[in-house]
């Protein structure tokens, strides 16, 4: 169809250009594939956390790996462990200590208990993972040294020949030392150390039943209990003459009666902090010592924690050095720590108290089993019970799980109940010991961990006063895991919460004034801008705030808070002086606010919030901010006023314009624009007065109500708010 003649005689084009065409269709295509490249790197995030996820939960794996025969003289044993890599284990009895390797069987060395300095020694503590020990005798001294299996790396030249044609796995005796062929590359030297220092502690006279030890920073303490229910605390510290090269040791100590004329105490053990001292008795019965000052140790609580169905036969301290794990003739295991609590604290605020409580497995064929035999982790909460019908159970105490049950008598690993149990320095072995046999299985515990209850549910961690949802990086030193996925969800919703309390007026007020006020050329250089931010990843903003922002407000927290409230208020007087100039002289010099509020108000505002930063954190926080947040002092009065007055300004402002308003806009009809102005900023100053006063009224309720905000809408940092 022909086109009409136009004005100027040119036809207008009736088919689009090529390049056009061209152009959309690129578009069109990167559009398509952006979206659709978008969609599967969400989906591939998604699959990715699904593979790191899912191992986690993941059932823990124990093979039997090997069983063979070996039996040690009828007498008291009194020690035992493993190497580091598992491979060998040695076991210490009245008479001698011997050193065997679990894939054969074999002793490798032997030693007399004479010539160790052990003999009529009749009990001993040897920490996991490493060689101290602590060692009681019948006659009431106690000693300390290295005790166990120490390893070292070898180098090729200095293997000993009949150490070179070791395969993997086994293992050779060259002298006083063990050679084990770890791998094809590494061999380690193994010895049996039985070092014992020459400070002997007297002070105890009858025959030493139990003791404890652990290293503290000035050297190393112990405790030991006689069959009288003496308690011997002493704390050793050593230093090295420079003179003479002589080990100078320094003890002090003292020692308590723990017991009546006829003591049931028969357990011992000490925090690994070497500030706490536990005594229990084998009817339930406990005292707990603060032993900070071992020359007057202060009795702190007694009592019973519980009613055993049993007598308690077994008391062993778990990794973390404040938990301590109980277990008796019924088959229950307990779990206790002292925490912070309300519960009837003792003098020092803290209280002990059953956390958990594990009861026997059940077999349709089986009754409850005693207890006969326990071993920590070195390394994580884990720990194993072993009863007398043969079944080992490993139990996890911070979510209290049991992880595995081996029956050793249906897999025809032992045929007596056992006596000894003992993890690998690595959560990789268990071995067990009934008197004729060693049974060795390898172990995968897996993620123990994590688990649902552990995601979404409360777990009692040691030294919490409660049940909390708890989460930490895998960064921190803490050495229970604390997976929560709780605070991580509320955290965020929390964060996003106040973000939109903030974003949400700012940005409709932001779009009203955009659409209806600002000019077309502020708007052409403004839009773009905003719709760059808006194309930015919010985790990528959040990051850079975390880098640059969160440490500037963490050095002036109470800065920017007052600032938050002084900024709108110096605008807001600004906009009423503003209204006091003449409307000709207004107009004139309109194009000029915004550099007047850019320049003037705004610095003002900053200037101001500067000013009454250090008055307002004195007056609401006892002048420190962040100690308040951590519970060192104040109430929750201040937080109240902080959260309050906000909503303090809303209600404030809906009662001026709701009666005072209407009444003077009636009586000012004839008043001049000067007055009219001066009135309004003066009720502006009186909604402010109003608002403190409505803020406080309702805080000081609150507070009177023992309503804390600390903890909930105010707390202190953590890496929660990451999701």
């Amino acid at each position: 169809m022909n086109q009409p003649e136009t004005f100027t005689g040119r036809r207008k084009r009736s088919t689009t250009r090529a390049t056009v065409v061209l152009s959309d269709t690129i578009a069109r295509m990167v559009i398509t594939l952006g979206g659709l490249g978008t969609i599967a790197a969400v989906l591939l995030v998604g699959v990715f956390l699904l593979v790191v996820a899912l191992p986690l939960f993941r059932p823990a794996s124990i093979d039997l790996k090997q069983t063979i025969p070996f039996t040690l003289a009828e007498k008291k044993l009194l020690a035992s462990g493993l190497d580091d890599s598992g491979s060998l284990a040695w076991f210490c009895n009245t008479d001698q200590i011997s050193v065997i390797e679990l894939q054969s069987g074999k002793e490798l060395l032997s030693r007399s208990t004479k010539d160790c300095g052990l003999e009529q020694a009749s009990a001993i503590c040897c920490l996991p993972n490493k060689l101290h020990a602590a060692v009681g005798f019948q006659g009431g001294e106690i000693r300390t040294g290295r005790l166990g299996l120490e390893t070292f790396f070898v180098p090729k030249s200095d293997i000993p020949k009949p150490a070179k044609k070791l395969q993997v796995g086994e293992a050779v005796t060259v002298g006083d030392a063990v050679y084990l062929q770890a791998s094809n590359e590494i061999t380690k030297r193994i010895e049996l150390v039985t070092d014992l220092s020459e400070h002997v502690s007297t002070s105890l006279k009858n025959s030493i039943i139990d003791v404890d030890l652990s290293l503290v920073s000035s050297g190393s303490c112990f405790v030991a209990l006689d069959d009288q229910g003496n308690i011997r605390v002493e704390k050793l510290s050593s230093r090295r003459n420079l003179l003479t090269d002589e080990l100078v040791v320094t003890a002090t100590g003292s020692t308590t009666k723990v017991g009546g004329k006829n003591p049931d105490f028969r357990f011992i053990q000490m925090s690994g902090l070497g500030d706490q001292l536990f005594a229990f008795s084998s009817s339930g019965a406990f005292k707990r010592f603060v032993i900070r000052n071992v020359d007057s140790p202060e009795l702190m609580e007694q009592g019973t924690l519980f009613d055993p169905d049993g007598i308690v036969t077994h008391v062993a301290r778990l990794y973390g050095g404040s938990s301590f794990v109980l277990a008796d003739t019924s088959g229950k295991v307990r779990i206790l720590f002292t925490s912070r609590g309300t519960n009837k604290p003792a003098q020092d605020g803290l209280v002990t108290q059953i956390v958990a409580t594990f009861t026997p497995e059940k077999y349709k064929r089986k009754k409850r089993s005693a207890t006969c035999a326990i071993s920590t982790s070195p390394r994580s909460r884990l720990f194993a019970v072993a009863s007398e019908d043969g079944v080992i159970r490993l139990l996890q105490a911070t979510t209290q799980s049991s992880i595995a049950t081996i029956d050793s008598s249906k897999q025809s690993a032992l045929t007596q109940k056992p006596q000894v149990l003992l993890i690998g320095s690595r959560d990789n072995r268990l071995v067990a010991y009934d008197g004729k046999k060693i049974a060795t299985w390898n172990i995968d515990a897996g993620y123990p961990e994590v688990s649902f209850r552990a995601l979404f549910g409360k777990l009692w961690y040691e030294n919490y006063p409660s049940r909390e949802y708890a989460w930490e990086t895998t960064g921190h030193e803490s050495f229970e895991p604390k997976f929560s996925l709780v605070p991580l969800i509320f955290g965020t919703i929390k964060a996003t919460v106040y973000s939109m309390l903030f974003a949400t007026p700012i940005a409709l007020l932001a779009a009203i004034y955009m659409s209806q006020f600002m000019s077309a050329p502020s708007k052409s250089r403004i839009k773009p801008v905003i719709e760059m931010m808006a194309s930015l990843p919010s985790v990528v903003l959040g990051f850079i705030a975390g880098l640059i922002m969160a440490p500037l407000i963490e050095n002036s927290a109470m800065f920017f808070i007052s600032s938050i409230f002084t900024v709108p208020l110096v605008l807001l007087v600004g906009a009423f002086l503003w209204q006091l100039w003449p409307p000709g002289l207004r107009s004139r010099v309109s194009a000029w606010r915004f550099p007047v509020v850019l320049v003037v108000a705004i610095p003002l505002g900053v200037l101001l919030g500067s000013i009454v930063a250090k008055p307002i954190e004195l007056l609401l926080f006892g002048g420190d901010f962040f100690a308040w947040l951590n519970g060192r002092g104040g109430s929750g009065w201040g937080g109240w006023v902080l959260a309050l007055f906000p909503l303090s300004s809303i209600f404030a402002a809906f009662l001026i314009s709701r009666f005072i308003s209407p009444w003077l806009r009636l009586r000012s009809v004839h008043w001049g624009h000067w007055r009219t102005v001066s009135v309004a900023l003066c009720l502006c100053f009186v909604g402010f007065i109003l608002s403190c006063v409505l803020a406080t009224l309702f805080s000081t309720f609150f507070d009177a109500l023992r309503w804390e905000t600390r903890g909930g809408i105010f707390n202190t940092y953590v890496q929660r708010n990451t999701m």
